[in-house]
């Protein structure tokens, strides 16, 4: 029996309980998923949602960068200047959102994250003045892997366009891109490590450790 056989149209938008095709023909939608919460095609709540998130996404580097000039502050005997910035991090989180909710959830999303990054900045300047690092040198730290981010997000991008151009459901591009970016990663990961690269080498170490110590509890079993 062909329970799922695909339907002979392409669905190009949809809205509420109603889709389109590409020729324009409307049509509605009368079916949902397993499990799922059938809350139609578009929703308002939904879409509203989804900003704020990618709003987000652009503070993740700056979250990684203000532990580690943290760290090397605390490090060095300044939980002094640490804990001030802190201070100013909190009352611009709670400020900024006073200020930018009456812009919505979007509104807050983007103040916390221009104080994340702001706060990242400080703790930088702040690790450089205990390193005696400078910024080029911070910047050339960061190069490698925006280059690698680059190269796994055309390998990706790519894949997903090419199996949803083939109609893929979601599962399969979901595993695609896993496939093929996993496979990037790892052409890149064997490239450094025989370049010498002190990362890639330590990773590589790491792993390698972690593999005999899974190796070892094994055999004892």
């Amino acid at each position: 029996m062909k329970n799922y056989a695909r339907a002979p149209l392409t669905l190009v938008r949809g809205k509420g309980s109603q889709v389109w095709d590409d020729a324009g023909n409307a049509y509605l939608d009368f079916t949902s998923g397993i499990a799922v919460s059938a809350l139609g095609h578009c929703h308002p709540q939904w879409v509203g949602a989804v900003l704020p998130f990618q709003i987000m996404t652009c503070s993740m580097l700056a979250r990684t960068n203000y532990k580690v000039g943290a760290l090397v502050a605390r490090a060095n005997g300044d939980t002094y200047g640490v804990a001030t910035t802190q201070v100013f991090y909190a009352v611009a989180i709670v400020g900024g959102a006073l200020v930018s909710s009456r812009w919505g959830i979007s509104g807050v999303a983007t103040t916390t994250t221009v104080a994340v990054i702001a706060l990242s900045i400080y703790l930088t300047v702040l690790g450089m003045r205990h390193t005696g690092m400078t910024a080029r040198t911070i910047a050339a730290c960061h190069l490698p892997a925006v280059g690698i981010a680059a190269v796994l997000a055309v390998v990706v991008g790519a894949t997903a366009w090419a199996t949803r151009a083939l109609h893929a459901p979601g599962p399969v591009v979901l595993a695609a891109g896993l496939a093929f970016g996993g496979a990037a990663y790892l052409a890149l990961a064997a490239h450094g490590v025989r370049s010498g690269n002190p990362d890639w080498q330590w990773a590589w170490d790491v792993a390698r450790a972690a593999g005999r110590k899974l190796r070892r509890g094994g055999s004892r079993r």
